[in-house]
């Protein structure tokens, strides 16, 4: 049974009283002790910058070498380290040979991930499946899946050619769009009202729907590999993407006409842009289709679009000059009956810091 120390319930409790520094110390004195858990939840802060200094090449260290001694959390890790690139060569076959084996060692999350990629539904109730302990069974799971099949993309149907707005059906598949919306449920919290001060749905009449987003805590080996093949569909890499989220729209929800980039004649606009750069694109993913009304509308091109579940569609929504193009504002049109779901991801103009490897 690997070590426990005392000191990481310490540092639990620190970081509960507000006391980060002493929080961190602990963890780090716990880590120095040989515990792993310690050493990995240290890892991950210094990684994402949360309740730490964000120390990229330090974080990684520590991550592998927790997972140098099998420890289960810090294996799976690695894997997402492998899927960005971050302190390792990035490439997704290493990161699922990485993902496979943090499966073997009982990590969930990875096993789960497994069953998703399985190009065949793997038969069984999922709680059993996730519960078998045989080695060779998710070696073999994990060797039958071909990562180049999930990389290739499918062709793309063009709805405008100005501004670009491009559909592609079968974007992502049934058992992951049930995952992705069940995950973000926990997280769901009712959208702001427009707010320009705080750049906030600042031009939008009306914003009512929830929210769910999926910061880099959240991120796990699906979620990568979504804005991989999103990066993959549009062309721009993924370290301009900003965090994905999820929303979802009751009875009676909408939002309002509105546009996705940043005005830059406003101060707040234009310091954003100057700092993070411009929204020059917009991906969504249509997570389900069994609800009446909540079309997407684009009043400028004359579209309205009911999307298909599983459907992915992009629009560019800045010109090459940076200025955002007007012809690019939308609407969610009110939801007649159930629960619409989608997912939605922003491309910035230049690299976000924290997927750089610095």
């Amino acid at each position: 049974m690997a070590y426990r120390s005392p000191l990481t319930e310490k540092a639990a409790r620190l970081d509960a009283e507000g006391d980060i520094e002493k929080a961190l110390m602990a963890l780090a004195k716990a880590a120095g002790e040989g515990d792993l858990q310690a050493r990995t939840q240290l890892g991950k802060r210094m990684l994402l910058g949360d309740r730490a200094p964000r120390m990229l090449k330090d974080g990684a260290a520590h991550i592998l070498m927790a997972a140098q001694e099998a420890h289960p959390e810090a294996v799976a890790a690695m894997a997402i380290l492998q899927c960005l690139g971050i302190q390792q060569r990035k490439n997704w076959q290493d990161a699922l040979n990485t993902l496979t084996y943090a499966a073997t060692l009982g990590w969930q999350q990875a096993r789960q991930a497994l069953l998703l990629l399985s190009h065949e539904p793997v038969l069984g109730e999922e709680q059993e499946l996730l519960a078998i302990e045989e080695v060779a069974f998710w070696q073999q799971l994990g060797s039958n899946i071909d990562i180049n099949r999930w990389l290739k993309i499918p062709q793309g149907k063009v709805l405008s050619d100005s501004p670009l707005l491009v559909s592609f059906e079968d974007f992502v598949p049934d058992r992951w769009r049930n995952l992705l919306a069940n995950g973000a449920i926990p997280r769901l919290q009712r959208a702001h009202h427009a707010d320009p001060a705080m750049m906030r749905n600042p031009n939008a009449e009306t914003s009512n729907y929830w929210l769910s987003p999926i910061g880099l805590a959240e991120n796990d080996f699906l979620h990568l590999l979504l804005q991989e093949r999103m990066s993959k569909a549009c062309g721009i890499a993924q370290t301009q993407m900003e965090g994905l989220a999820v929303l979802m729209y009751q009875e009676g929800d909408e939002f309002s006409e509105h546009v996705d980039y940043f005005d830059q004649e406003s101060a707040l606009g234009k310091a954003e842009v100057s700092e993070l750069g411009q929204r020059i694109l917009t991906f969504m993913v249509y997570l389900n289709d069994d609800y009446e009304g909540g079309e997407t509308v684009f009043p400028e091109l004359g579209i309205t679009h009911k999307g298909k579940a599983g459907e992915g569609i992009y629009f560019v929504t800045a010109r090459d000059s940076g200025e955002g193009d007007p012809r690019t504002r939308h609407a969610g049109l009110p939801v007649g009956s159930g629960n619409k779901w989608v997912l939605s991801q922003y491309f910035r103009s230049k690299p976000l810091g924290f997927l750089v490897d610095q």
